[in-house]
Parts: C-alpha cells; structure tokens; sequence
C-alpha cells in the first residue's frame, strides 16, 4: 500500500491525476490548509534554497543577455535542467537532514 499526501496545489487533484493515482495503487490524501509544513519537510525545508539557486542561474543568464527586469526570456531545457542539476547538487546533506528533522520525520540516526 501507499498513501501520497498532498497540498492543494489544483495539478494534484485533476479527474486525469486522481484517476491515475487510483490506477496504480496510490491512495492519496489532501493535507489541510496551513499543515504543509508538517507533512512536507522536502518542500518546507528544501524547497526554498533550491528554488533560490535556480533563480540565481536564471538572472545571471538573464544579466548576461542584456535583459533587465522589464524584459524576460526563457533557457532552452539543456540549460534549464542544468540549472536544475547544479542547484541540486549544491544543497548541502545538512539542509536535507534538518527539513527531516524539524517535522519529527527523522531517517537519520543521530550523530
């Protein structure tokens, strides 16, 4: 069995999505508004720095174009998961394991 908790983010909770999930054996459970914090420690904890240096990529890029606030262009999917895999990979073990934490969902034996 598995249970997928999810926020209410409306792609989660499409009559295609929910279908699938059912289809595969995936029971799924809307976590109340104001609780992810408790249930998602990869979003909570992860999320922002990750999201942080992946922006960092893009404005760079951005600056290196000429572009400024008012102009936007979009990196080609070699580029952006780039981005995606440069950023991931410099989020520190520490990060990971402190989201883990501080939602008493620890894996990690402590040292």
């Amino acid at each position: 069995p598995c249970l997928l908790l999810l926020d209410a983010f409306s792609a989660h909770w499409t009559a295609q999505t929910t279908a699938k999930m059912e289809e595969i054996g995936i029971t799924t459970y809307k976590i109340p508004p104001g609780c992810t914090y408790l249930t998602q420690p990869i979003d909570v904890g992860i999320g922002k720095p990750f999201k942080d240096r992946v922006r960092s990529f893009w404005w760079e890029w951005m600056q290196a174009l000429g572009a400024d606030n008012a102009t936007f262009a979009s990196p080609s999917r070699e580029i952006g998961t780039k981005w995606v895999a440069d950023s991931w990979d410099s989020i520190p073990a520490d990060i990971v394991r402190n989201a883990w934490r501080k939602t008493d969902f620890s894996y990690f034996v402590d040292e």
